[in-house]
């Protein structure tokens, strides 16, 4: 069986992807990392794409060291250079939740967006990571990066539902806001989030603690306590008060809670 002639751009473009794959499967366990990563500098688009092919093929500890390159080269202007980069970092991520994280914790540093994109479709592992590196971060915009990545991250991230409750007391008023958003997309009937809207009914910010009463307001853990009749009138005057401003729909569904419909 003879191959042929790709005459058309589709038919060229798949033949080099077979080769691509065939030789950087081949080559990648005769040659050192080391070479692969400068071959992503040269000036030759095919070693280039050789090498972004390759790296997805790193033994797990020389993964860390094919990151960076590999997000240089994901925003090359080459765009078939750039789909492989991208591909390749997918398939390390999984790998490597945690140098992923350690990246991302530094707000200032070249890769943390990417890191953070890669990381918000990681899964639970993923989850733990951020949790652990990211939402400990010094710098306010990677804590708050990482609350976004995990309110993406959905029920993958229940649970860190503890670790985001704890920045309701965050010094940063975006990050306490996010936190409250975060914990309300996971897990809106969690008592992480009953917990943390208690207290952000109290914070300085008039807007969170609005947020917070409209929280708790929807809260299944509130409308059990609106069940017992020595609680419900109480409660009752309490959320009207602090929510001056309900919408029929919210007010509807406060009504039903509390019994009153």
């Amino acid at each position: 069986m003879s191959w042929a002639h790709p005459k058309s751009f589709l038919g060229q473009a798949a033949l080099f992807g077979v080769l691509l794959v065939l030789a950087a499967t081949t080559l990648f366990a005769r040659r050192p990392q080391v070479g692969w990563r400068a071959d992503l500098s040269r000036d030759q688009i095919d070693r280039r794409k050789l090498a972004a092919y390759a790296l997805r093929e790193s033994p797990q500890d020389k993964v860390a060291g094919a990151l960076s390159h590999l997000m240089v080269a994901a925003n090359d202007a080459d765009p078939e250079l750039a789909a492989i980069a991208k591909e390749s970092l997918h398939r390390l991520a999984p790998r490597v939740a945690g140098v992923l994280a350690q990246t991302a914790a530094h707000s200032g540093g070249p890769h943390a967006a990417e890191a953070l994109e890669l990381l918000a479709s990681g899964g639970p592992a993923a989850a733990r990571a951020i949790s652990k590196e990211v939402l400990r971060s010094p710098a306010p915009a990677a804590r708050l990066a990482g609350l976004k990545a995990l309110e993406q991250l959905g029920t993958d991230a229940k649970g860190e539902l503890q670790a985001i409750e704890r920045l309701i007391g965050d010094p940063e008023l975006e990050v306490r806001r996010q936190a409250l958003r975060t914990l309300r997309t996971i897990d809106a009937a969690s008592p992480e989030l009953f917990r943390a809207a208690q207290r952000a009914t109290r914070d300085t910010d008039a807007t969170l603690r609005d947020r917070a009463w409209r929280a708790l307001a929807l809260s299944p853990l509130l409308l059990e306590r609106a069940r017992d009749p020595e609680v419900a009138p109480g409660l009752a005057a309490e959320l009207e008060k602090n929510l001056p401003g309900l919408s029929p729909e919210l007010r509807r569904a406060l009504d039903e809670g509390l019994g009153r419909n």
